[in-house]
């Protein structure tokens, strides 16, 4: 999870460095975007280019409905699920979930 500002960006790249130096498969990284909205953010293609891998999905910055949910005492997926950051976050969760084997515990 990344925000699309340069310092972000950047320590993403190292980390990503560093992990293919050790042999990690970086293919198998999904990077998720945090924020996205932001003034002066880099554009997702921008950081594609830059970390050699596609933003696989971008979280909206909402901050005032996050905010209020947790203020609530609840979480912004169990808001409304016509605002904008709770289908959003349902999005995310539900891409995990199609894309993550499920593995049995013995």
């Amino acid at each position: 999870i990344l925000r699309l500002d340069l310092l972000c960006i950047r320590a993403a790249k190292r980390l990503l460095d560093s992990w293919d130096a050790d042999g990690f498969p970086v293919e198998r990284v999904r990077l998720v975007a945090n924020r996205v909205g932001q003034k002066h953010e880099i554009p997702s293609s921008e950081a594609h280019e830059i970390l050699g891998l596609p933003i696989w999905h971008q979280v909206i910055d909402d901050v005032r409905r996050a905010n209020q949910g947790i203020n609530q005492g609840n979480l912004p997926v169990l808001g409304s699920r016509w605002q904008t950051i709770c289908r959003n976050l349902q999005a995310l969760a539900d891409r995990v979930r199609e894309e993550l084997p499920i593995v049995e515990r013995s």
